[in-house]
């Protein structure tokens, strides 16, 4: 069972842009290679996009290490918890 099942169901466009997206950046990149570099940052941009205009805010956090950025997570929120009490 794909971890998309009920996402195809609920929003099939929203799936369809995570399998795409998926395919296209989902791995491993090598940032002495100037062109990883920036399929890197088109995926990001990519996935920064589709998050600011799907949900109802987010949560996004960097976790620094003595070489400067050793991770970036991102909690979306949906449109519905965001201005809840």
């Amino acid at each position: 069972m794909s971890d998309l099942t009920i996402t195809k169901e609920k929003n099939p466009a929203a799936a369809k842009f995570i399998e795409t997206w998926r395919s296209k950046y989902q791995r491993s990149y090598d940032f002495t290679d100037v062109a990883d570099q920036a399929i890197f940052y088109e995926g990001m941009l990519e996935m920064a996009r589709f998050v600011a205009t799907n949900n109802g805010g987010a949560n996004l956090e960097v976790a620094a290490s003595t070489e400067g950025v050793s991770g970036v997570t991102v909690a979306a929120l949906p449109r519905s918890s965001v201005g809840a009490s």
